[in-house]
């Protein structure tokens, strides 16, 4: 975790990059529409609804901070929190896909390339599957846990009826607690196998503009905030 003290001794403890951001964390993120940010950061300089939308956005992430923690900090250290922050939210532009994902105690392989689909249980997997990968090229990540469900299975693990049926529902829960970065490594390997890796990043650029700093980059007055940040 990114520990940061304020200008108040208030302690922050915020991710320092997606290993520390589950996939359920995530998906509440994105649902809270309060933090859509659709209506901020217009102007040439920051509003008190800029300042309350970046103090909710550092509690949402932050270990136990409560917006009261952030009445009378620093407009400049506030600001510098949340930059950084953004930095860590950003999707990475490459992702290493490893053969398999080691997940509370258990290991889970993603399929290998090319492999065919010879049962009718694979079918309808893969019927699923294309569904759920066209709502993740859009840039939404609410297809993923049940992605990572299909996908990810134990060593000799096989698809059946059962598999899909019970399996994959029990497990849709269970990939929630997924670390960002072994969930990137199912998205990344079905883009890829898709062709479909660049439309999802310009997807997920677009919504999720406001939230890193395509906004904020070019008022130079605000990107100073980020010097002397500790």
């Amino acid at each position: 975790m990114n520990n940061y003290t304020i200008d108040n001794g208030k302690r922050l403890k915020l991710p320092e990059d997606w290993s520390e951001i589950t996939l359920g964390k995530l998906l509440d993120f994105h649902r809270d529409k309060s933090l859509s940010g659709a209506d901020v950061f217009n102007g040439e300089s920051l509003t008190t609804k800029d300042y309350q939308y970046i103090m909710k956005s550092i509690c949402f992430w932050s270990v136990d901070t409560k917006e009261a923690d952030l009445y009378g900090v620093k407009q400049s250290d506030l600001m510098a929190v949340y930059m950084t922050l953004s930095k860590v939210l950003q999707v990475p532009q490459e992702v290493e896909i490893t053969e398999y994902i080691k997940f509370k105690k258990q290991q889970y392989f993603l399929p290998k390339i090319g492999m065919e689909k010879s049962t009718v249980a694979e079918f309808v997997e893969a019927t699923e599957a294309e569904k759920k990968v066209n709502i993740l090229k859009t840039g939404s990540f609410e297809a993923l846990p049940s992605l990572c469900a299909l996908f990810l299975k134990q060593k000799d693990e096989k698809v059946t009826k059962k598999f899909i049926e019970e399996t994959v529902k029990e497990r849709e829960k269970l990939f929630l607690d997924l670390p960002m970065s072994d969930a990137f490594k199912v998205a990344f390997f079905l883009l890829k196998q898709k062709e479909s890796y660049a439309t999802f990043l310009n997807s997920y650029k677009g919504a999720m503009e406001i939230l890193y700093q395509s906004k904020l980059k070019e008022k130079q007055n605000l990107i100073k905030a980020l010097d002397g940040i500790k």
